[in-house]
Parts: C-alpha cells; structure tokens; sequence
C-alpha cells in the first residue's frame, strides 16, 4: 500500500499451489512437498523449512464427515488428497502412483491401498464405548429457539461447495456470493475524483512554522550556548551568501541531556530564531524539523523520518521520486 495501491494477497494454499513458479525462492524438495508438511514445518513466504519452531497446530474448518454414506464424503477425500499427495491443480488430486481416477472417491481408496501417511488429526475420533457396557441413549440436549445474532447470520453465509473449486475467504470480490450479487446500484453513486487527495493537499500545505518567541532571555547557560552556536551558522550562511563568499563549514552537533532538561524548548527558539532571519533576508523558512516518533514530531512541530525521507514501514527500499528529491533540495 506504499504507493496508495490495493492489492490482493495471496493465501497459504494459493502459494502452496504457485510453489513451483516462485522461482525466487526455488527449492529442490518443493515439487514433493506435501500441503500438510507445508501448513505445520514449512515457512511459505520464503519456502524454507523452519527447524527450530515447534509444528504448527491446523485448525481444520470445516471438517467433512468420514462415513462413505455421507454426500460430503467425496469432499472428505480431497481434503485428505490435498494434505498427504503434493499437487498444484485440482486434477493432479485424481492421480495416485501414474493412475488417473474419475473422482476423488476413487482416488482416495487407492491411496488407502497403496499408502501409509502420517496422522493428520482431521477426521475425528470415534466416541469410545461405555466401560459398563450398557447402551446408554444420551438424552438429547434442548435446542435454543432464540433468534440467531448478526454475527451468527453472517458466519452462516458461505459460497457454495464445489468439488474442483476451493474458494478462500480472503478472496473478497472473487467468491460465488460476490460474482451472484447484482452490482450496478453500487456503480456511479459517488463522483469521487481520483486526484482529490493531491488537491486537498495543495489547498491546506502543512508548513513547519514554529510559533514561540525566538528571544533567549529564558534559557539558561548550556541552552543559550546551544542558542548562539545555531543561529550563528545560519547568520554568516546568510551573510556569505550577500557578499558572495564561501559559505561557512558543515556544523554538525549532537545534543544530549535528560527528559525535563529543556531540549525541546531551546529547539523550538532556535527554530523561531531562524524563521525570523530567513524572512528577513527574503528566504524560504530553511529548517526541516524531524523524528524518529509521531510523538516527538508533533511537539517540535515536525514530522516523522520515514514520512520525509519517504520510507517505507515494511523495509522494501525504493529510490526516491524526482519530485521528492526536489522537494527536499
């Protein structure tokens, strides 16, 4: 989102899918890695395996019935396709040792034949029986008539199941109950302009100018030497300047001092100090007040280091724009 773009992010099974073309990152064991090694040891964002971290608990949802007379059977046995046999397409679930299926039935007893994998902990366990041996009925539990809440209606909304599509729910846009819905009531309702933030930035420019009173009277004696070593840089930049003469050298401080000690306060005088002899001289206001907080900036009327220098929070490194270096020169 750095440069004021949305886009999509893929999900642990749409990379688990792209492995093989994600050729930065290639790796000779990703064409056998299975999905369910992958979701507990493996870290899919830079396809490496993670040997120090504990596995990762799966959380299954949903979790299809493993009786053969259920209708969701069929998607019991690609759910145990997926995690146990590498794939990238769904066709790729139907084939076990070379042999093509017609269904995922099929597929599945064969593995069952052929196969030995690990515990996947997604069909769940059988109830065990009573110790005494008597066929107790378990009297069935009331059911609430109470009206569902929102968030309960809601969470009972999904796209409809489909054997040779799994949708993510991190795809919004793209799901069955987004493609059904009739958009064009939402079409042309707002008349947004798309540069109507750069306009808003032009009509209220954020100036640095510091509002306090540049005289030194109320610093003390560290502060004012502080006070004098600043503004005498900028007065013989300016008088060099008028008389045509080298400009002074770099003047490079570091200041230190305790919370309380009144950093901030002789900052904010000098600031004030060469804002009044920048006009005077008829010169843009030369001072860029920056740090390393949203706290700290805001209190010498300032802003952050990553919002002037344009860094980026999430640490891609990118070459500044023209018009930024402009603006900073």
């Amino acid at each position: 989102l750095d440069s004021g773009d949305v886009s999509a992010q893929r999900s642990a099974l749409q990379r688990y899918r792209d492995r093989l073309t994600d050729t930065a990152y290639g790796n000779s064991a990703l064409p056998t890695l299975c999905l369910f090694d992958c979701l507990q040891s493996w870290d899919w964002m830079i396809w490496k395996p993670r040997p120090r971290a504990s596995p990762r608990v799966i959380n299954y949802f949903p979790r299809y019935s493993h009786d053969s007379q259920s209708p969701t059977y069929s998607d019991y046995c690609r759910v145990k396709l997926m995690l146990h046999h590498p794939f990238t397409g769904w066709a790729d679930l139907l084939s076990v040792d070379n042999q093509a299926y017609s269904s995922y039935i099929d597929a599945f007893q064969a593995c069952k034949r052929l196969h030995t994998h690990s515990q996947d902990f997604y069909t769940n366990p059988e109830a065990e029986p009573s110790e005494s041996g008597e066929s107790e009925e378990d009297e069935p539990e009331p059911e609430d008539n109470y009206p569902l809440a929102d968030f309960e209606l809601l969470a009972r909304r999904r796209p409809h199941e489909h054997l040779t599509r799994v949708e993510s729910f991190e795809g919004l846009g793209d799901r069955e109950i987004d493609r059904q819905y009739d958009w064009s009531a939402h079409i042309g309702r707002y008349e947004v302009s798309p540069d109507i933030w750069d306009r808003v930035k032009a009509e209220h420019p954020a100036v640095q100018v510091v509002k306090v009173d540049s005289s030194p009277e109320l610093l003390n004696q560290e502060q004012r030497k502080l006070y004098d070593t600043v503004v005498g840089q900028y007065t013989q930049e300016l008088a060099s300047t008028a008389s045509d003469e080298p400009p002074p050298s770099q003047l490079l401080l570091n200041v230190d001092g305790v919370a309380g000690s009144g950093k901030t306060f002789t900052l904010l005088k000098i600031c004030a100090r060469i804002q009044e002899l920048a006009l005077q001289a008829g010169n843009r206001n030369p001072v860029i007040q920056a740090a390393p907080t949203g706290v700290a900036a805001f209190n010498i009327v300032g802003q952050t280091l990553h919002s002037l220098l344009r860094l980026s929070i999430k640490g891609r490194r990118s070459d500044l724009s023209v018009a930024t270096l402009q603006s900073l020169q």
